[in-house]
């Protein structure tokens, strides 16, 4: 076991904690099933790493940035989020971290799975290109706004 900083750690479990988030607002099928899996990996980084006695104060602050990156995806008239662009944005973020090697390969790959059932819903979405683009537009300016709530 090594040790790591709270600061280091909510830089990790940030992205399942936020995905099990996205998924208890019913973003993908299976929720309660995707949330578990989100919960079991973000509680296998703090076994990881001895901070469950933490669990508490992180997720204060994992809430806080949750919330953050919740404002910053929803339309500031109606206060709802496009869930596709949601996906997008998520995904852009999630490249983003790992061009920073901001993860290791093992977490690289469990990231992968958990954006899997997002991206299943994206591939299903019934725009044209031209409607795809500029939601993939607006998706890359919320991400790196996204990215800097969780990693600036």
């Amino acid at each position: 076991m090594s040790y790591i900083s709270d600061n280091n750690l909510v830089k990790i479990i940030i992205f399942p904690y936020f995905l099990g988030t996205l998924a208890l607002n019913g973003i993908t099928k299976n929720t309660n099933e995707f949330f578990k899996l989100c919960e079991s990996w973000y509680l296998e980084i703090l076994d990881k790493y001895n901070k469950k006695d933490k669990l508490a104060k992180l997720n204060n602050r994992l809430d806080l940035l949750t919330n953050k990156a919740i404002y910053e995806l929803a339309n500031k008239q109606t206060s709802e989020v496009n869930t596709h662009k949601a996906i997008i944005a998520i995904n852009i973020v999630a490249q983003m971290a790992i061009d920073a090697n901001l993860f290791d390969y093992e977490m690289q790959a469990k990231i992968a799975s958990l954006l899997e059932p997002f991206q299943e819903i994206e591939a299903r979405m019934n725009i044209s290109d031209e409607e795809w683009f500029a939601l993939k537009n607006s998706a890359e300016k919320q991400a790196k706004k996204i990215y800097e709530v969780f990693y600036g």
